[in-house]
């Protein structure tokens, strides 16, 4: 006994030394965004779990949040000087406990009989200020209105909306909806396969026959050939469902909206072999930096839909428009990507229509749908039109490549955005009108808007500098990239019609058809061009989607015939057809070529089950000179004992004016389905020629290969999960009119998933790929020796020891890309919004990127940091690890004496992250994060350390805690690197004398470097020491009054620069449960500093303060006025040695719900 406790203590001792990642994540920890409400927001429909709670903002340097839960309705505590949204983290229970229980219904009783007690349970019901009752309807919320005003910025009013409701507005309505009038500015994260929406505002009422919503919705179209459309819009949706006659049924839906985006499907992007990602999306214009709206996007790779999330196929930040691969999926050169998507474009005001009716009468379903949207020409959002650009775009008809204006504007000198002087510049005899950088504020000035028109093809290159922006020069005509003209986007309007109906003769079976009239003006500025503006389409047929064979059991035949006619102007709303169809007719998706198409489908076929099914379609399609061909497809599968036998065959054969195509692919596996194991083996062939007119001779190949894949893996009832598989593939490409053997292609993965024992899962997958040019060595080409690709992932979590250990750990690594970044500032909408100074340090006028600065003060938050996209991105190695440790001593120890009730004093938590991408390295340094790898081959980290070690963490009577602290940070950006790292250490103690008085002791040393190679002021590093005591005086639960002493001294190690920072100060806290609270502050700093006070450095060590007497004071008054009203006063001031008093108040009235 004595050993295994001395076991324990052992492996508890050196768990709480060794640990560097915290504990686990088990599935009922969620973390979201939300916006800051006075009124708080209802967090989960499940209960909370309490004190797992943690909200932060680090986007502002806070690394807590106050605040308040009630149920299931966390308040934020003085939310005016938050931030618009915070970060929350919370664990929830797999129920919901003040939610009514039953053991049956009492509504489900019989009224006649007799029974004695209503068994129903409700748990404690919330107590709500609100002021205005209403039964029935459950709603949470409030408006305000507030004013801020200082001595040193403007007036600025404020008011916000936000109100949630949820109830029956009669027994037959019910309503839901959630009204706000803030824009939260931020998107969902798109790794994870379900997304939460936290900027919804609607308005719902349902009812059995029917639905009405105003708000943001989805338009989503219904069941019809030709009209497809997934639509984020603003605005309402009306919906019906009635009776027509005995046995008739009907349902109408109207809708009018303003739309949020445009559809766009891109073409097959441009990958590289082995590597995961981002891969940039970009608009239909090649616009770079659009935003993708959240849950808008389908990812096809080889044709094949995937599905989004960091456990699946795939993530997308939908902000930066980009999209990267997780380890299972293997991205080769040869691999099909395309992207359907929406994405923000506010250009114009646009208008979306949509009504459909679908009603049933006897044996005959009809339909008919109407969808328009178009942009108001009259009502430009983002597009400044002047009457010569009117003119210009009247002038051009559909010719959208003449949509070209200058770029330069005359406008008035502002510090805020880069701007240049007109200037005749002599080049080789000829003079040209240029733009020069301006920077004196008494020039002419322009705003200028260059256009990246392609290298060799432009007249200016991009300036490298610390500009607050991007700088172009002139180099010369033919010289440069890019051009100062703007490319206008016209105004547009596309419309479709759909009239339908099917005659049923028995179930699963009728005849169908549909016609649709397509309108789509691409300039609604010009009349000119309109001929092609109306298009037709009519598809009709014939579906028997399964009839019994009374002479073979439990087999169906299959079959149907269709004919599809699309006119030359034909448009769709949103591609219609399948993501692979022209490539299957080994047409060009960007054929410009206009004719009649006509398609003609049959297929039959006999089906018992999946495993055992004979399909066979044929299709004949014209469509003039683009496509005149055949294709023949034939599906097979059967099942003989415990072998199963699966092929898929296509031929086609196609005729352009153009050229010649053939097209042969073949698929045939084999499995033996063990009970144990499933071994089996896959052949493909994938055989596409394209011809020269009238020969033989062979151009070129969509795609030509032929794959060999041995497989093996586990039934799926299985406990442990293998899959294994090995395939070797050749792919040709033609050469001097014939195919030759380009590359030779080995991929081996692995997959393990099993439990290992009661309280640990494993989880492993791995690839490895080479590919070798097979001509490469004859040609004396840099690609003979080949690529390798090795990805993987490796999932580990445990609970041992009854919980007191719990672990997990997951770590990743690919090949990938990482993207050089540009950063700029800009002016946020009102002080206290953004999270930046800029402090004119050479007192030029002029924003460069080295005088920004984290403000430290809320009011000199006026500038907002943001990416500006570039398309430079740089192939590196990447690594994911993410590592968590949480120990616990026994409970039971607390009860015993000796070393196992000290041990059990102790907690530690722990947490280790890293994500890492290098140029070059080691096959260690890859796989091991834990090496050190060279400043030039390290292109990014993100890296971080915690470990804190408790003492009797839960006493409220004396405890304290260690803690260490390591974040390593690394940016590649356009001009260079940014580099931050930080070291510490800390202690925190503290002690409750006579229930009255509080002591706490809080020690840290801090090491901060910052390193970059064009910012020259940011290299330094700053060592820092820091005791800070503490008394509290607390004679009751409504005051508290503390006494505050700090002590600091900060010394920059690469230079002489040093402060001491001494700080004296009191707070007080008192308030009156549900009536008022209050909360003061007032400190004296005394700063000692040696070095120049002017330099971002002194201004991270003075802490926005200045050298010598310093003074900074607060007031936060909540006070409750009536019942569901409240009113709250801030005053915040500072006095610095030798400069003014700044004085800031804010005011705020809520109205609660």
């Amino acid at each position: 006994m004595k050993r295994r406790v001395l076991g324990y203590g052992f492996l508890i001792w050196v768990g709480c030394l060794l640990s560097v990642p915290a504990w686990a994540q088990f599935s009922n920890l969620r973390c979201r965004r939300v916006a800051v409400v006075p009124t708080g927001i209802t967090l989960d429909s499940l209960s909370l779990v309490p004190g797992s709670i943690h909200l932060t903002d680090v986007r502002h340097g806070l690394d807590s949040v106050d605040y308040e839960l009630n149920t299931h309705t966390l308040r934020f505590a003085f939310p005016e000087q938050l931030p618009d949204s915070v970060t929350i983290c919370y664990r929830v229970f797999p129920l919901r406990f003040d939610a009514p229980r039953f053991h049956r219904d009492p509504e489900a009783y019989d009224s006649t009989d007799y029974y004695f007690d209503d068994v129903s349970f409700r748990g404690p019901s919330e107590t709500r200020e609100q002021l205005f009752n209403t039964p029935g309807i459950s709603k949470n919320g409030s408006i305000t209105r507030g004013i801020s005003f200082g001595n040193n910025q403007n007036v600025f009013v404020n008011s916000t909306l936000n109100l949630q409701l949820e109830g029956q507005l009669t027994p037959d309505i019910k309503l839901t909806g959630v009204i706000s009038d803030q824009n939260v500015p931020f998107q969902p994260e798109g790794n994870t396969q379900q997304l939460q929406e936290f900027d919804q505002v609607y308005l719902t009422l349902e009812h059995q026959k029917g639905r009405l919503t105003a708000g943001d919705i989805v338009l989503k179209n219904p069941p019809s050939a030709f009209l497809r459309y997934y639509k984020n819009v603003q605005g309402g949706q009306a919906q019906a469902t009635y009776a027509t006659g005995e046995k008739g049924q009907a349902t109408t839906t109207v809708s009018a909206a303003a739309a949020k985006g445009k559809f766009y499907s891109t073409p097959q992007l441009a990958v590289q072999e082995g590597v995961q990602g981002p891969y940039r999306l970009v608009g239909p214009n090649g616009e770079t930096g659009i935003i993708v709206l959240a849950n808008s996007e389908r990812v096809f790779l080889d044709g094949r839909l995937l599905t989004r999330g960091f456990n699946n196929d795939y993530v997308i930040d939908y902000n930066q428009a980009e999209i990267t691969f997780t380890q299972r999926i293997v991205i080769t050169q040869y691999s099909r990507v395309r992207v359907d998507f929406e994405y923000a474009e506010r250009n114009y005001s646009r208008t979306i229509f949509n009504a459909s009716h679908y009603q049933t009468v006897g044996k005959f379903d009809v339909f008919f749908n109407h969808y328009q949207e178009g942009d108001n020409r009259n009502n430009p959002l983002t597009v400044e039109l002047d009457t010569a650009a009117r003119r210009r775009l009247s002038l051009i008809g559909d010719d959208l490549n003449q949509a070209v204006i200058d770029g330069a504007q005359r406008v008035d000198f502002t510090e805020n955005e880069v701007l240049y002087v007109q200037r005749d510049t002599l080049y080789n005899g000829t003079v040209y009108p240029t733009y020069v950088f301006a920077t004196n504020p008494q020039d002419t000035v322009y705003r200028v808007v260059f256009s990246d028109v392609g290298y060799g093809q432009g007249d200016y290159v991009q300036r490298k500098g610390v500009y607050n922006g991007r700088v172009f020069d002139w180099v010369g005509p033919g010289q440069g990239r890019y051009r100062p003209v703007r490319l206008i986007p016209t105004p547009n309007r596309r419309r479709l019609t759909t009239l339908g109906a099917n005659f049923r003769l028995r179930e699963g079976e009728k005849f169908y058809t549909e016609v649709a009239f397509s309108g789509y003006d691409k300039n609604r500025f010009s009349k000119l061009d309109a001929d092609d503006d109306q298009g037709r389409a009519l598809k009709l047929g014939y579906l028997n989607e399964g009839r019994a064979l009374g002479f073979w059991e439990k087999t169906r035949w299959m079959a149907g015939v269709d004919y599809e006619y699309l006119s030359s102007y034909f448009n769709p709303i949103d591609r219609f057809r399948d993501v692979e169809f022209d490539r299957d007719w080994s047409a060009n998706q960007g054929d410009t070529l206009r004719a009649d198409d006509h398609l003609l489908n049959v297929h039959t076929g006999l089906m018992r089950d999946l495993n055992n099914r004979l399909l066979y379609r044929f299709s004949l399609r014209d469509k003039g000179e683009n496509v005149s061909g055949t294709q023949q497809t034939l599906e097979a599968a059967k099942e003989i004992w415990r072998f199963q036998l699966r092929t898929q065959a296509f031929l086609l054969r196609n005729q352009r004016q153009d050229y010649d195509s053939e097209w042969e692919r073949l698929s045939l596996d084999l499995a033996y389905q063990g009970r144990w194991l499933v071994p089996g083996y896959t052949y493909n062939l994938d055989h596409n020629r394209i011809y020269a007119p009238g020969t033989d001779s062979i151009v070129r190949t969509a795609m030509n290969y032929e794959e060999h894949r041995f497989y093996l893996h586990t039934p799926d009832t299985a406990r442990t999960r293998l899959t294994a598989d090995y395939s070797l593939r050749y792919d040709r490409l033609p050469q001097r009119g014939e195919l030759v053997r380009n590359t030779e292609a080995q991929t081996g993965n692995l997959g393990v998933s099993t439990p290992l024992g009661k309280h640990q899962t494993l989880g492993f997958t791995g690839t490895y790929r080479k590919l070798d040019y097979v001509n490469a060595s004859e040609t004396g080409d840099s690609l003979a020796r080949g690529e390798e690709t090795v990805q993987g992932r490796l999932d580990w979590s445990a609970d041992l020891l009854e919980r007191h250990i719990r672990s997990e750990l997951t770590f990743a690594t690919a090949t990938g890309r990482e993207l050089r970044r540009e950063f700029q500032y800009i002016p946020a909408l009102e002080p206290g919004q953004g999270t930046h100074d800029w402090i004119d340090y050479n007192g030029n006028g002029i924003q460069e990127l080295n005088e920004f600065v984290e403000a430290v003060n809320p009011d000199r938050r006026l500038y907002i940091k943001i990416l500006v996209p570039t398309n430079e991105y740089v192939k590196a190695f990447t690594n994911n690890l993410v590592y968590r440790l949480n120990l616990d001593a026994p409970r039971g120890w607390r009860q015993k004496k000796g070393l196992r009730n000290l041990l059990s004093r102790f907690t530690n938590v722990s947490s280790w992250t890293v994500d890492r991408k290098i140029t070059q390295g080691s096959v260690f340094q890859r796989f091991v994060p834990l090496l050190a790898v060279d400043d030039e081959d390290l292109l990014s980290t993100q890296q971080a350390l915690r470990s804190t070690l408790f003492f009797n963490r839960t006493n409220p009577q004396f405890g304290w805690d260690m803690g260490t602290l390591q974040l390593r940070q690394k940016q590649l950006l356009t001009a260079g690197f940014d580099a931050r790292q930080t070291d510490e250490l800390r202690l925190n103690m503290r002690l409750n004398l006579k229930r009255k008085f509080n002591v706490q002791l809080a020690a840290f040393q801090q090491q901060r470097t910052s390193r970059s190679d064009f910012l020259d002021n940011r290299n330094y590093t700053i060592l820092i020491r820091e005791l800070n005591p503490e008394l509290s005086w607390q004679p009751g639960a409504s005051f508290r009054l503390t006494g505050l002493l700090s002590r600091s001294g900060k010394q920059n190690l690469d230079g002489a620069e040093r402060a001491t920072v001494s700080k004296a100060g009191t707070e007080l806290r008192w308030q009156k449960v549900s009536v008022r609270s209050v909360n003061a502050s007032l400190q004296y700093v005394r700063i000692a500093f040696t070095g120049n006070a002017n330099s971002p450095l002194a201004y991270e060590m003075l802490e926005a303060l200045q050298p010598g007497n310093n003074f900074t004071w607060a007031v936060n008054w909540q006070q409750k006025l009536a019942n569901g009203l409240q009113l709250t006063f801030q005053y915040e001031g500072r006095k610095a040695q030798s400069t003014a008093p700044v004085h800031i108040g804010r005011m705020q009235v809520a109205a609660l719900f």
